[in-house]
């Protein structure tokens, strides 16, 4: 008898040695390189997928590639390269002047990143990734479920907001700077992100806009210290809904308020936002620069900026008490930016919880969707207006700064502001 367990324990000893051999050389011997290039060949099918050979596509460059532990891998040295749309040249936010090279690609720089299966979590048929990436000199870590159920938690750490390429191509190529932190949880019920719950804090650190160097109209502004920016929001059934998105700054105050109904899909999330700002008195009348675009406080002159743009964006945008208001709604791939001021809203424009004169009042309505439903389509636009009630027709514009070659005038700005906005008819 213990001479056949002995036997029996023999072989089991001889195949667990060779599994275990099997999978230490497999692991150690696993062509990696191999494997890289199936990753930017699959990568490139799915961006050509549907699209003409001579359309710019997003690019993907992977350094280095090896095994993370036992079941991920990491990868470092990504470069993705976003290409840029030149077939139609245009502003991402009403009033600010297209993008001089918008032929110019913008470059993702990931240095390290690396994905982990948990192990456990498979015994009950689940599965769950860590992951952890090193980017635009801060940290983004955190867990996702994969085709099973479970939460999503990500946690960001000063990721500077210089170093994101994109960012700034969506801003026409103006200069932001602070440094993001915060965190993400969401639990989608039933597995899906429609019905997620969950709550989204971030902070904004050392938040300045301009360097004195990029043209906004024609006109170089100084550097505006925001400081603190915070968002708070709250999801349930799907529904994410701002509780705070604020910024009392040394120069710029802005709030905001809205609703962003989540999919299962970043493009079929659609949103429903109001945001409003204004730039302090002190920074207006800071030089001749802000005096010119943004208006001397106390003065009657209209500010250039209002004049400037042929659609009257910002004279549409502006409210009784100075603060300039946007409403932007639709998809969140296809987001649409509306101007929805006083005068906005007496032409019969997009109407705002944001009223003028008593700042934030509560959350913005939204019709409940479900994740099958397609996103709202955006709201009418307000139909562009002579002059607003309070100024009357000829009121005198505010005289634009002298750059390093003279006067910054109306032609030299104009030329600057976007093709599609030029060719419009200034009511």
């Amino acid at each position: 008898m213990k001479a056949r367990l002995l036997r029996v324990a023999k072989l089991a000893g001889y195949v667990f040695g060779y599994l275990t051999l099997l999978f230490v050389f497999f692991y150690l011997t696993f062509p990696m390189d191999a494997l890289r290039g199936r990753i930017l060949a699959e990568f490139e099918r799915q961006q050509r997928y549907g699209r003409s050979a001579s359309e710019p596509v997003m690019t993907l460059e992977i350094g280095e590639l090896d095994t993370y532990w036992l079941s991920g891998i990491e990868l470092e040295d990504l470069k993705l390269t976003v290409p840029p749309k030149v077939d139609k040249p245009k502003a991402a936010f009403p009033g600010l002047d297209a993008a001089k090279d918008t032929a110019e690609p913008s470059v993702i720089e990931i240095e390290h990143v690396h994905a982990r299966v948990r192990l456990l979590p498979l015994l009950v048929g689940k599965v769950m990734v860590d992951f952890r990436v090193e980017a635009f000199g801060g940290t983004v870590r955190g867990s996702a479920p994969y085709a099973s159920v479970g939460n999503v938690e990500v946690e960001l750490e000063r990721i500077h907001l210089d170093r994101i390429a994109p960012l700034r191509s969506m801003l026409q190529n103006q200069p932001i700077f602070g440094v993001l932190s915060g965190a993400v949880l969401l639990t989608p019920e039933d597995g899906k992100f429609a019905k997620a719950i969950g709550k989204v804090d971030l902070q904004l650190d050392e938040v300045s806009l301009f360097d004195g160097k990029s043209k906004l109209f024609g006109v170089a502004l100084p550097a505006a210290q925001i400081g603190r920016m915070t968002l708070a929001a709250k999801a349930d059934k799907g529904l994410l809904t701002i509780e705070e998105l604020s910024v009392q700054g040394k120069d710029l105050e802005l709030a905001g308020e809205g609703k962003v109904r989540l999919n299962e899909t970043y493009k079929r999330s659609s949103a429903d936002l109001y945001l409003k700002f204004k730039f302090a008195d002190g920074y207006r009348d800071k030089d001749d620069a802000t005096r010119g675009l943004l208006g001397k406080p106390g003065s009657k002159i209209r500010p250039a900026i209002e004049e400037l743009d042929p659609q009257r964006t910002f004279v549409r945008a502006k409210t009784d008490d100075d603060f300039y208001r946007f409403h932007l709604v639709g998809r969140l791939d296809k987001l649409d930016v509306q101007p929805a001021g006083t005068g906005a809203g007496k032409k019969g424009g997009a109407r705002s919880p944001l009223a003028a004169t008593k700042g934030l009042r509560g959350a913005v309505s939204s019709s409940e969707t479900t994740d099958e439903s397609p996103a709202p389509p955006p709201a009418p636009a307000a139909p562009p207006i002579a002059t607003p009630s309070a100024e009357p027709e000829g009121a005198p514009v505010a005289p634009l700064p002298r750059g390093p070659k003279g006067l910054v005038g109306r032609g030299a700005a104009s030329q600057a502001i976007d093709g599609d906005l030029a060719n419009t008819e200034t009511p």
